[in-house]
């Protein structure tokens, strides 16, 4: 998404990181770190221009320590667009506050979007987004689970019927 820190992601699968069970999982930090991403990528190909929903449940948690001027980003990203309502169109925009306590954590949240594609190859993103961290006990850490991505754009088509045996049938 933008940044150039590949070591300050991770991403595994993991069997408690899902809503239910398993689920994808993007770590990003420790600080101290400059801006880091981390994504699931997929591509799909169309062979006719369609509607896609993309349906996926996410839940971001960050690190009590973050101040406020750190922030941390779940993102849905297709063919290079974000997808979301939140701050940078993100899915969840959440700042530090720096005071220490309890973790943030957004808990468990789903999404869809009906998403006009053309026919060809198109990449799906989903992710985390870290604009960057000042001391080692910072960090924004991204679930994934139940991500679906469907067609639901439905075709017709038209026949013209043409009778060939005007015979009576008896």
């Amino acid at each position: 998404f933008g940044t150039a820190n590949a070591s300050g992601a991770t991403g595994y699968w993991n069997g408690t990181a899902g809503s239910s069970g398993g689920g994808l999982r993007v770590d990003l930090g420790v600080g101290p770190t400059a801006a880091s991403s981390g994504a699931w990528s997929n591509t799909v190909n169309l062979a006719t221009a369609s509607t896609v929903r993309v349906t996926l449940d996410y839940r971001l948690m960050m690190s009590s320590e973050t101040e406020s001027t750190e922030y941390g980003e779940i993102i849905l990203d297709v063919n290079g667009v974000r997808y979301g309502s939140d701050l940078n169109s993100s899915l969840v925009h959440v700042i530090g506050d720096g005071t220490g306590g309890l973790n943030a954590d957004t808990g468990w949240s789903t999404v869809s979007f009906d998403i006009q594609l053309s026919a060809g190859t198109h990449t799906i993103k989903f992710g985390a987004y870290s604009n960057g961290f000042s001391a080692a006990d910072e960090w924004v850490q991204g679930y994934f689970d139940n991500v679906n991505v469907q067609s639901i754009s439905y075709h017709s088509m038209t026949a013209n019927v043409t009778a060939i045996n005007d015979a009576p049938v008896l």
